[in-house]
């Protein structure tokens, strides 16, 4: 017995090396890939993947480089376990694009091609695997499927600038003083824990992108402090909630209306009111709180415990399921579609509780005719207009569902059927949210639906519902 396993063991290495020895004759060591031993002794064939956009005629510039790292268990290639692979952007060289957004792309495009990658090592178990990996790969990057995926998230962005600048220039109007609000945001972002170098370098990366400041606290818990201009800690916390983390969440947010007499004149006035000068990676989460202290931040700085001053503490027990408050905010909305009911339903609920929001979530078919799409209602409703307004600028500038190929994409077909304080005469604490927001208890006839409406927002609601959902 211990001969065949000896025996197999010398095969299992004869079949590596093999494979080694086909990448270091097939690929440039120095700009293509090459292969190394790791801390456990295991073969690693890294592989570098430049990530090009088309600038003009006969043009290309390189976004990002990829390196994906692919290591070979002891039992490979005959053994069950498969390849494992990871990935990260290579530090920024020459020929390389200094434009931040094309990172951004590539950085948000790297778990989907290391889930590829890892997709195919997974089906090729028990087998070598390493050219297959990297023929897959490479396919991903010189094929249409990143330049479908950057040119989607161009046009994603691009549609979504469209939205924020709408947003940036709310402006109160008079015959002598064009004024503009810009809404400046602080979250604190609480992590079981931060210590991939990986991944704090792409933070790091992040935030600069973002232009945030403020901390991040590594180790055991792990936290994130940033402030900068409102959308841009939504884009920061949308981004990074995708990544693998074994728990992430929002404990606290501010958010401060800047009045600014020109656009011109936003980055001053956002720079003026910023506590933290640069976003900086401590290991002493005394620092944090010290500095906290220091600028007056001491109330977000405790959310990180769950410790909410009393007007906080209150508003959250007023707002908690089944509570009863003395007044509410809601806003109803109608959605085309959900291409993925079941991803789209999940983001609305953990956004909710992100943001002290209660939800419902229903649908119901037109004359219980099943054949034809549901008609969708999605209502909302905080204790105050601040909460809704959050949700609802997260839920807009959200890739909550997918497109006809699959991809993530904002939502572009709800509309706003009703949004204000909701009437005296309501009743939304009656309502069960827990059942509301569910999903085994989504689909209901369209009277259940209407009686519904009329508990959350009163007859209000109910005549502006009644035909839409």
């Amino acid at each position: 017995m211990a001969g065949e396993e000896s025996d197999n063991d010398n095969d299992n290495e004869e079949r590596r090396q093999a494979e080694l020895e086909f990448v270091a004759s097939a690929y440039n060591a120095d700009e293509e890939a090459w292969h190394d031993v790791n801390a456990t002794g295991d073969a690693v064939v890294h592989r570098l993947l430049p990530l090009k956009i088309g600038a003009g005629a006969d043009q290309e510039i390189v976004a990002a480089t990829f390196c994906l790292s692919l290591t070979l268990p002891s039992s490979y290639p005959s053994g069950s376990d498969p390849l494992q692979v990871t990935g990260r952007l290579c530090e920024e060289g020459s020929g390389t694009s200094s434009n931040t957004r094309f990172r951004k792309y590539a950085l948000n495009a790297l778990p989907q091609v290391v889930s590829i990658a890892q997709e195919v090592a997974n089906e090729s178990a028990g087998a070598e695997a390493v050219f297959s990996v990297l023929s897959r790969v490479e396919e991903w990057v010189s094929q249409d499927e990143w330049s479908d995926f950057y040119k989607a998230a161009l046009k994603e962005e691009e549609a979504m600038h469209s939205f924020l600048h709408q947003t940036k220039h709310e402006a109160e109007e008079t015959e002598s003083t064009k004024a503009t609000k810009v809404v400046f945001g602080r979250r604190l972002i609480y992590s079981h824990h931060i210590i991939s170098k990986v991944k704090r370098a792409d933070i790091k990366a992040l935030a600069s992108d973002h232009q945030l400041t403020g901390y991040m606290k590594i180790g055991w818990p792990g936290l994130l402090l940033i402030e900068g201009q409102e959308y841009d800690c939504i884009a920061f916390y949308d981004t990074i909630r995708r990544w693998n983390w074994q728990y992430l969440v929002v404990r606290g947010e501010e958010q401060d209306d800047l009045m600014v007499a020109t656009s011109s004149t936003a980055e001053t006035c956002v720079q003026n009111h910023r506590k933290f000068d640069q976003f900086q990676e401590v290991e002493n989460m005394s620092i944090v709180a010290q500095h906290c202290r220091d600028v007056g931040l001491e109330a977000l700085f405790r959310t990180s415990m769950k410790l909410y001053d009393n007007t906080v503490q209150e508003s959250r027990e007023t707002n908690s399921v089944g509570a009863s408050i003395a007044s509410a905010y809601g806003s109803l909305i109608r959605v085309d579609h959900m291409n993925d009911p079941k991803g789209y339903r999940k983001w609305l609920r953990q956004t909710a509780k992100e943001t002290n929001c209660r939800l419902l979530v229903k649908q119901c078919y037109p004359c219980d005719d099943y054949s034809k799409r549901p008609e969708i209602v999605v209502a909302v409703v905080g204790s105050s207009s601040e909460e809704v307004s959050i949700y609802m600028k997260r839920w807009r500038t959200s890739r909550v569902d997918v497109d006809s190929k699959g991809k993530p994409c904002l939502e572009r077909q709800m509309t706003v059927l009703f949004e204000g304080w909701l009437s005296s005469t309501a009743s939304p604490e009656e309502i069960d949210w827990e059942k509301a927001m569910a999903d085994d208890s989504v689909t209901t006839s369209a009277m259940q639906v209407d009686e519904l409406l009329f508990q959350i927002g009163g007859e209000p609601w109910r005549q502006t519902g009644n035909g839409k959902a």
